[in-house]
C-alpha cells in the first residue's frame, strides 16, 4: 500500500483521499490523522507537513504586517493630522475584529492543533511552496480564496484555502496590526505630553483655558486618564484641577471659544491676546490650524470694531 510523503504534499497529490464519511480530506491538515489511521500518511510525514505549514503561516503573517507598515508609512508622511488618522486606523481595525467574534476567542485563546496555530493548518502546498520555497511576500489580505461549493465534484483545485478557513490568518494579522497601531498612538502621546513647556513662575503661570488651548492644537485630548498629570505639570494640582482642566478642553472644541467674536470689544481683544500667548508655547509643527484662527479673529475684529487690532 502506497504511503503518501512530504513531497506528495508539497505537490498537492492527495487532496481528494476521502475521510470515512465519504468527503474528500483536501489541504486540512487536521484532517490527515485519517490517512493515518488508514495505513497511508506515518507520524513522521505528518509533522513535516505541519512543520511546513507553521513556517508559511508565519512568513504570510510577517509579510502582511510589513505590507501594511510601509503603506501605513508612507500613508502618515502625507497626513496633515497623523493622531487622527491612528484613531481612524483602530477603530477601523476593532470593527474588524467585531466582525468575526468566534475567530477572534479562537485566537487570543488561543486554539491550537497538535501544537500548531489553528489557521496554520488550513495552509495550502501552493501558498507554502510560494511563501517559502519560492520566497515570495504574501499579503494575506490580498490572497484568493475559493468559496465553499456544494458537491465536491465540482472541485477542480485547491491552491488556495476556503474562505472560513483562510480569516484566521486574516485575524492574527488584525490583532497584531492594531497592537502596533495602539503602541504607536500611545508614543505619539507620550511625546506629546513631552514637548509641553510648563510656566513655574507664579507670574508666567498659564490660565487653564490656555492650557486646554495648548493641548488641543498640539493633539493631545484631555481625557480622565491624563488630566491631572496635564494640570500637575503647569503647577495646578489641586484635587479638582484635573476635572477643571479637562471642563475646558470640552468647551475649546466648540470653535465659538476659540476664533468667534463675541461681540464684545474687551473680551474679543483678550481672545486675541489670549491665543497670540498660546502659540508662543507651540512647537512648530502645531502652529498652523493655530495662526489661521488667530487671523481669522483678527480679521473679524478689524472688520467689526473701529479701533483696529
Amino acid at each position: 500500500m502506497k504511503k503518501y510523503t512530504f513531497d506528495d504534499w508539497v505537490n498537492t497529490e492527495f487532496i481528494f483521499e476521502k475521510d470515512y464519511d465519504g468527503s474528500p480530506i483536501r489541504n486540512n491538515s487536521g484532517q490527515y490523522l485519517t490517512l493515518m489511521s488508514k495505513g497511508i500518511m506515518t507520524y513522521e510525514t505528518l509533522n513535516k507537513i505541519q512543520e511546513a505549514q507553521t513556517e508559511a503561516y508565519k512568513k504570510i503573517i510577517d509579510s502582511t504586517l510589513q505590507c501594511l507598515k510601509t503603506d501605513h508609512k508612507r500613508k502618515s508622511k502625507q497626513t496633515p493630522d497623523l493622531r487622527r488618522k491612528l484613531i481612524s486606523d483602530i477603530e477601523y481595525w476593532k470593527k474588524y475584529l467585531e466582525k468575526h467574534p468566534d475567530v477572534y476567542r479562537d485566537i487570543i485563546s488561543p486554539v491550537m492543533h497538535r501544537g500548531m496555530r489553528k489557521g496554520a493548518k488550513y495552509v495550502t502546498a501552493y501558498q507554502y511552496r510560494e511563501a517559502v520555497i519560492e520566497g515570495k511576500s504574501i499579503d494575506a489580505f490580498s490572497q484568493p480564496t475559493n468559496n465553499e461549493i456544494d458537491g465536491w465534484d465540482d472541485v477542480i483545485h485547491l491552491e488556495y484555502p476556503f474562505v472560513y478557513e483562510w480569516i484566521y490568518c486574516k485575524m492574527e494579522v488584525a490583532l497584531l496590526w492594531l497592537k502596533i497601531l495602539e503602541e504607536e498612538f500611545e508614543y505619539l502621546d507620550i511625546e506629546n505630553l513631552k514637548s509641553l513647556q510648563p510656566i513655574n513662575k507664579q507670574k508666567n503661570k498659564l490660565s487653564m483655558r490656555e492650557i486646554a488651548l495648548i493641548c488641543y492644537y498640539s493633539g493631545i485630548q484631555i481625557v480622565d486618564d491624563n488630566n491631572d498629570m496635564i494640570a500637575a505639570k503647569y503647577d495646578y494640582t489641586s484635587v479638582t484641577s484635573g476635572s477643571k482642566l479637562q471642563q475646558w478642553y470640552y468647551k475649546i472644541l466648540n470653535k465659538d471659544y476659540r476664533y468667534v467674536l463675541s461681540e464684545k470689544e474687551r473680551i474679543d481683544r483678550n481672545q486675541i491676546n489670549r491665543l497670540k500667548k498660546v502659540i508662543q508655547h507651540l512647537s512648530v509643527e502645531h502652529k498652523e490650524q493655530a495662526e489661521k484662527e488667530l487671523q481669522t479673529l483678527i480679521t473679524h475684529f478689524n472688520s467689526y470694531y473701529p479701533k483696529k487690532f
